[in-house]
């Protein structure tokens, strides 16, 4: 038994004599690993290096995304938030009074380059301001009813509420003929506050003079010594701080002459009778009066055709009845109609 294991044990020693003997020489015969040529290094350091760009690359590239998807909704957000607030400031402004006509210089804050209007009807917002020249006239429309007609060099500032501010200069305001759609205006002024009640009046207001001519109906005038009345027929001439001399005035006085040529232009093709002489008999000062009652319902039945916009008062008269069966005649303030 002793022989038999002495035997195997030496047996194992050889065995792993000859392994490490056979290891030794496989180590002995195998050459040295050369290095790599240095085209290959470099190639193998372009492509690393491409990769590496490329990874960097789609990196950024989903960064970049990323952030932009960020920016994108961000901005759009505050466009939502600036829109909404232009549209509210914008809605906030409107005062629907419109910018009708205007002959001469006039000028006019935030509308047009150089500040010099067009001759197109616009949409004045709360704080514009008109400014007439030495040979301008301007007539704003009210979408509430009526319109105002600013003189030669005057200043009239649009505020919100059917309310204005006359800096300087001379307006005129006409309440208009329908009553559907009448609302009272204010204008202020360095003397004091007017408000229509249904009128046509003109206010003239500079550093030391102020006027107020009330041509039909009534105003109501506010200042510092408290409220006036001043009804159709007189005007109010202000001599010194809160005292004003009372006087009468004429309809058809030579002062509203200006009025006249600065009023809304009538379209007189397809209207009747009746509405024409309304208007020209209000442009006039007139009072218009039909001497039987079964003339007036005979003037809402005749249609009108032409164009009377380059015509005085008296060549339009003349021109509009030379085609109808009726006549007419002025006495005194009074267009008289008949047949």
């Amino acid at each position: 038994m002793m022989s038999t294991k002495n035997n195997t044990q030496q047996g194992a020693e050889t065995g792993t004599k000859n392994e490490d003997d056979l290891i030794s020489e496989l180590l002995r015969h195998a050459d040295k690993r050369e290095a790599a040529p240095e085209h290959v290094k470099n190639r193998v350091k372009h492509q690393l290096k491409v990769h590496w760009q490329e990874k960097n690359k789609q990196r950024n590239k989903q960064n970049n995304w990323l952030f932009f998807v960020s920016f994108a909704s961000a901005m759009s957000f505050a466009m939502i938030m600036l829109f909404n607030g232009q549209l509210f400031k914008t809605e906030s402004n409107m005062t629907y009074v419109y910018l009708e006509r205007i002959q001469g210089q006039v000028k006019a804050s935030d509308l047009i380059q150089d500040n010099i209007i067009d001759h197109r009807s616009k949409m004045l917002i709360s704080g514009t301001m008109i400014e007439t020249l030495s040979d301008g006239y301007a007539t704003l429309s009210l979408k509430t009813g009526g319109n105002l007609r600013l003189n030669h060099n005057s200043q009239l500032i649009v505020n919100e509420n059917n309310e204005f501010t006359l800096s300087f200069g001379t307006v005129y305001f006409d309440s208009g003929v329908s009553n559907s759609k009448k609302t009272a205006i204010t204008i202020h002024t360095l003397h004091g506050n007017i408000q229509d009640i249904g009128t046509q009046f003109a206010v003239t207001s500079n550093k030391d003079e102020f006027q107020i001519s009330v041509r039909e109906g009534l105003i109501e005038l506010n200042n510092k010594q408290g409220k006036h009345s001043l009804e159709a027929g007189y005007q109010l001439v202000s001599e010194s701080e809160g005292i004003f001399e009372k006087s009468e005035l004429s309809p058809q006085d030579i002062q509203w002459a200006w009025v006249t040529k600065t009023g809304p232009k009538f379209e007189l093709e397809g209207k009747n009778l009746y509405q024409f002489l309304t208007w020209i008999s209000r442009e006039h000062g007139l009072e218009l009066v039909f001497l039987e009652n079964y003339v007036k319902q005979l003037s809402k039945l005749i249609t009108l055709h032409g164009d009377i916009k380059k015509l005085s008062l008296q060549q339009a008269l003349v021109t509009i009845f030379s085609t109808t069966e009726l006549k007419y005649q002025i006495v005194e303030n009074q267009l008289q109609v008949f047949k």
